[in-house]
C-alpha cells in the first residue's frame, strides 16, 4: 500500500513500518488474505517425465498427427474449475470438443472419465496426446481400453532451442 500511494502521488503517504504497526495494533491480521502467514513458493513437484511410468514421448507420435489431415487424433487436458476440474478432449481435425466435470485430478477418476467420453468414438480413436500431469499416469490403461496410442509431450527445458 505504501508503494502504491507513492506511485499514485498521494498528498500524504504512509511508510511500511507504520502500516505494520496499525495491523498489529488494531488486530487486522485475521482479515488479511494470508492472515499474516508468509508466502510459500510452490515447488515444482509435478509428475513430469521421470514420474510417469512407461511414458511414450510426443516425439514418438506418428507424423500424420501434426499434419491435421486424418480424423482420430485427440488431445487431452484438465482445467481447474471452481468446484472441481474439467477434463477436456479435442479431436484435432474436426475440433470436436468433449468435456466432463471430475471432482478431483485422481488418476483413476480421470482415466474413467476419458474412457467414458471416448467410448462412443472408440473406432475413431488412433492417438491421444496428454500432458505430463500426474492425473495422466494411467495412460497405458486408457490406450489399452481404446486400442490407441497415448503420448505425452516432452518437458521444455532451457537450452533445447525453445
Amino acid at each position: 500500500m505504501s508503494g502504491r500511494m507513492q506511485l499514485e502521488k498521494c498528498d500524504k503517504t504512509v511508510s511500511c513500518s507504520t502500516l505494520y504497526r496499525w495491523v498489529n495494533r488494531f488486530n487486522w491480521r485475521p482479515h488479511l488474505p494470508r492472515k499474516g502467514k508468509p508466502y510459500r513458493k510452490r515447488n515444482k513437484s509435478g509428475a513430469g517425465m521421470r514420474l510417469i511410468p512407461e511414458r511414450v514421448d510426443i516425439d514418438e507420435r506418428p507424423l500424420i498427427v501434426d499434419e491435421n489431415k486424418e480424423l482420430g487424433h485427440w488431445e487431452g487436458e484438465t482445467v481447474h474449475g471452481q468446484d472441481g476440474y474439467f477434463l477436456t478432449l479435442v479431436e484435432l481435425v474436426s475440433k470436436l470438443l468433449l468435456n466432463v466435470r471430475v471432482p478431483t485430478k485422481n488418476k483413476v477418476i480421470v482415466s474413467k472419465g476419458i474412457k467414458r467420453m471416448l467410448k462412443p468414438y472408440k473406432a475413431m480413436c488412433k492417438t491421444i496426446t496428454l500432458d505430463n500431469g500426474g492425473e495422466f499416469v494411467d495412460h497405458k490403461s486408457i490406450a489399452r481400453a481404446l486400442k490407441c496410442k497415448a503420448t505425452l509431450p516432452s518437458l521444455i527445458t532451457p537450452g533445447n532451442g525453445v
